[in-house]
């Protein structure tokens, strides 16, 4: 095995562990795929980081470039073709699409077969939501113009994405320069009004820009489930109370093996002695909370904590 410790995500939190989903996600689905691209965790220097594995030799150069080039992909049926696409139809109805709307995309990435597109939308919307409109994931913070900003932001980041932010997320150390996208998915990017000298609202925005464009190919690993009428939100893939948890595991693992760690249902059970077991024989090592917390006494302003270790075998 060929590997590469990744020292810039942080696997502690939402941003450090999707980006590392979305890498393994854009390495597995790239034009030239490297050779049976794998991902573990190892602790280094004090946190999580992710660390891929390649049954061939790979540089350090060609994987950023191999990252960054499949990152930049806009195919009809893309996942980056997918977010234009719904950016531009929440345009026409900024706080809203309707469910048939949502099924009839459904129905025409199903007739094109391309998987990472299906995946990433069901990680955006549900099927039904409230009033028979599609109901948009816990992970998609804000509601109304929060909906039509996080498709905005989807777009926006992938075009102003550079090679040199691709490699900086991958290895860091993040710099956070100012920038204008982002998606509250790190919780370094999260600025309180009470710990600060005025309204940060008037500040400019301070984010990793490849962290972000990275992460939100990790969304796929998190689904949006079908949501009944009336429903407000919909059930999500690791989401639950107001928390997002995840795995993190000690051996080499392809994209659907870490599809099927993050969905099994003792992840959400880790502090029981059972489940602990379950997840031990399947090579998890730790299992990460993050709570979505709200920031302002009026609005909807959210964002996720640092996460904490609910449960960890050494």
């Amino acid at each position: 095995m060929h590997q590469h410790l990744l020292t810039g995500p942080d696997g502690c939190t939402p941003i450090g562990f999707m980006m590392a989903a979305g890498v393994l996600g854009l390495l597995t689905r790239s034009a030239d795929p490297p050779a049976e691209p794998r991902l573990h965790w190892e602790v280094h220097q004090g946190a999580w980081r992710p660390v891929l594995s390649f049954t061939q030799p790979l540089s350090r150069d060609d994987l950023v470039d191999t990252i960054f080039h499949a990152s930049k992909q806009i195919l009809p049926h893309s996942p980056a073709g997918l977010i234009d696409a719904l950016y531009r139809e929440a345009k026409s109805k900024p706080n809203e699409i309707a469910a048939r709307d949502l099924r009839a995309l459904v129905r025409r990435l199903r007739a094109s077969n391309y998987r990472a597109a299906l995946d990433l939308l069901a990680s955006i919307l549900a099927e039904v939501g409230k009033d028979d409109k599609a109901a948009w994931s816990p992970l998609v913070l804000g509601r109304g113009q929060g909906s039509e900003y996080f498709l905005k932001a989807a777009a926006g980041v992938r075009e102003i994405c550079t090679r040199e932010d691709i490699e900086r997320a991958l290895f860091g150390p993040w710099m956070y320069a100012q920038g204008e996208f982002n998606f509250r998915w790190d919780p370094l990017e999260r600025r309180e009004y009470a710990l600060m000298h005025r309204n940060p609202s008037d500040l400019p925005k301070q984010v990793e820009p490849g962290a972000n464009l990275l992460a939100l190919e990790g969304m796929l690993l998190f689904s949006a489930l079908w949501a009944r009428p009336g429903s407000d939100e919909p059930p999500t893939v690791g989401f639950d109370r107001s928390a997002l948890r995840w795995p993190l595991w000690r051996y080499p693992a392809s994209l659907e093996a870490a599809r099927s760690l993050v969905r099994h249902p003792d992840v959400r059970r880790a502090t029981e002695p059972d489940a602990q077991r379950t997840l031990q024989a399947l090579g998890v090592c730790a299992v990460v909370a993050s709570q979505l917390k709200r920031f302002a006494l009026r609005g909807s302003y959210k964002a996720f904590s640092y996460g904490r270790i609910e449960w960890q075998s050494l």
